[in-house]
């Protein structure tokens, strides 16, 4: 059994189920009738729900995962970036938990907590800050090397950096990339599109009319139970349009590239890998190209569109796909502009190597 399942799984079983029992009795126990009629009742209770839910469990996180992971899979990434997630969580949801006269008092317990945040703050600005001078002073983003890659290069290898520099890049592909013009190519390097007559703008186009409308009619229908839970969907819809048009400019600036040693994947945010093209057993392509069922598992797609250029992997290969997250596959569909030069060029190629 592979290391992490062995170290982790066992853990980390056992902490959800922790969890789960101190979220369900501490709601239990707010909504006991002798209790609420309890002079200074609100306080205390507030007060025992936060820190169950924000310092409590993330700590059983910590104690009972993420110490182990720190000598497994894990990079060595400051344990409090670790445990932060599953006290925005708890925070979340002793939110919703409380009533409303019980919330006026979980101001009174952030007060409390607002060291804990200002340590977390601090944190956060120093690593951006500390990325921010690697980068300068590596002057990868200006030698015309990719923010994602550079960043990939700086903050090393991990899944919770992976979400990181997916995060940076959402930002900088909606909101700093507008000035930059697609990269030239360099001598022997070859460029395919896959946003130009595929209909990739027009597909995010009626993606987001339809999400706009839905946040509305969600946001609507919700507010008649919690206004808290309706602007968090709606929060969670504003995310996911600005997380497709991050994907539609990167689409628009990185094209697929074959270069002198192996094919540069850029699929948007949502597929990129560098294959060598003595990985590259065959490729395929055609009007509709879809995996099957058995091939699912081992297969990388890129979401939107139809497929049409399907390449074939000697062996299986480690990409990344949806948020920058590692995934290990033997089949790689894409849907290119070209996709009969591609493979062309692809074959050529893969004969000379």
């Amino acid at each position: 059994m592979p290391a992490w399942r062995m170290h982790t799984r066992r853990p980390f079983f056992i902490f959800v189920l922790a969890a789960l029992f101190i979220y369900t009795f501490d709601n239990l126990v707010i909504r006991n009738p002798s209790l609420q009629h309890q002079p200074g009742s609100d306080w205390v209770l507030s007060a025992a729900v936060m820190i169950d839910f924000i310092v409590i469990v993330p700590l059983l996180f910590y104690w009972l995962v993420a110490r182990r992971q720190s000598k497994t899979v894990l990079t060595a990434a400051a344990p409090l970036a670790k445990v932060m997630p599953w006290a925005a969580l708890g925070a979340v949801i002793a939110w919703l938990s409380l009533h409303n006269r019980m919330q006026v008092s979980l101001w009174t317990v952030e007060l409390i907590l607002l060291p804990v945040e200002a340590l977390f703050i601090g944190w956060e600005l120093r690593s951006a800050i500390s990325v921010y001078r690697k980068l300068r002073k590596q002057q990868q983003t200006e030698s015309g090397q990719p923010l994602p890659e550079a960043l990939a290069a700086v903050l090393g290898p991990g899944k919770l950096k992976a979400y990181i520099r997916h995060d940076v890049s959402v930002l900088y592909y909606l909101l700093g990339s507008w000035k930059a013009v697609v990269p030239k190519s360099r001598p022997g390097e070859q460029v395919f599109t896959y946003h130009r007559t595929t209909g990739l703008f027009v597909t995010f186009a009626l993606l987001t009319k339809v999400l706009l409308f839905e946040a509305v009619v969600v946001h609507l229908f919700v507010r008649m139970w919690s206004e808290t839970l309706a602007w968090i969907a709606t929060f969670g819809t504003v995310w996911l349009i600005a997380l497709i048009w991050a994907d539609c400019r990167r689409s628009a600036l990185e094209p697929v590239r074959l270069t002198g040693s192996s094919v540069k994947i850029r699929h948007g945010l949502r597929l990129q890998a560098d294959v060598p093209y003595s990985l590259i057993a065959s490729v395929q392509t055609g009007i509709e190209l879809k995996p099957s069922k058995q091939q699912r598992r081992d297969s990388a797609e890129p979401m939107l569109g139809t497929a049409n250029v399907c390449i074939v992997l000697r062996e299986p290969f480690i990409v990344e796909g949806l948020l920058f997250q590692p995934r290990q596959v033997t089949f790689i569909y894409l849907t290119l502009d070209e996709p009969e030069a591609f493979a062309g060029a692809c074959s050529n190629l893969n004969q000379i190597q």
